[in-house]
């Protein structure tokens, strides 16, 4: 364990150990290059987990920080950026917005069968205190379920 005196020495030690890292001739840089190395194996072995599941199982899941999806057979679920909605006319469901800074577009959420949309909700719709794309597309889906399983 290390003891720094200041924000400036501990800054200065960091940056020390990076460009150590970087080098891959150094002991540091030999490990970080294993290091990745190792992570793109893990990476691949859980895309080909993943992809085997995919195939038996008739799920997919998908996302990131700004959308996620998920397919369940013939149906599939996604809430994000790609699928957005604004009340002005003139911006073409919000394909506009982006260039004419409107503050009045909203993320959807849309659920498909066959790869047909058969339900759109708008952010405004769902919210109930948070976004998170994870808990919105959970409740796009408690809502689909709602209304469609009676």
């Amino acid at each position: 364990m290390y003891a720094f005196d200041t924000l400036e020495m501990l800054e200065l030690a960091e940056a020390s150990l990076v460009k150590k890292a970087e080098n891959p001739k150094t002991p540091q840089g030999e490990v970080r290059d294993i290091q990745s190395r190792l992570h793109e194996c893990r990476r691949h072995l859980r895309m080909k987990r993943e992809d085997k599941f995919r195939k038996e199982s008739g799920i997919s899941v998908r996302g990131s920080d700004d959308y996620i999806g998920a397919g369940a057979g013939d149906y599939s679920f996604y809430y994000g950026y790609e699928v957005t909605y604004c009340p002005v006319k003139s911006h073409k469901n919000g394909s506009l917005c982006g260039e004419k800074d409107c503050e009045k577009e909203e993320w959807c959420f849309t659920a498909d069968k066959d790869g047909k949309e058969i339900a759109r909700y708008r952010t405004s719709e769902l919210t109930i205190g948070h976004e998170e794309v994870d808990q919105m597309l959970i409740l796009g889906m408690a809502k689909f379920i709602k209304e469609n399983m009676k």
